[in-house]
């Protein structure tokens, strides 16, 4: 067994994984979804620490993920139509009157 696997098989026996890294995960979600929406985000009302930030157009999302990783080494993957549907049920809509 080389080293990394063996270093890899420490941490899968260590304490980084199970209830402590959940606990980690679901905490960090909480105050990065929490930041994101009070900085005014669509965050697509996701209940799981996958938060999608949607942005409504592919090459705003494109900018976007460009200017985390080069600015904040933070790989964020834009993703747009087909992969995901376009949104028109968040267009403006008027009531009658």
């Amino acid at each position: 067994m080389g080293r990394g696997a063996r270093e890899a098989t420490l941490v899968v026996g260590h304490e980084m994984c199970g209830e402590v890294v959940d606990q980690r995960l679901w905490a960090n979600a909480a105050r990065f979804k929490e930041a994101m929406a009070g900085a005014g985000f669509d965050l697509g009302g996701s209940q799981t620490p996958i938060t999608p930030v949607i942005l409504g157009e592919a090459s705003l999302a494109q900018e976007f993920s460009r200017r985390l990783f080069d600015g904040e080494a933070v790989f964020a993957q834009a993703i747009g139509y087909p992969t995901v549907p376009t949104r028109p049920c968040l267009k403006e809509r008027r009531g009658p009157g």
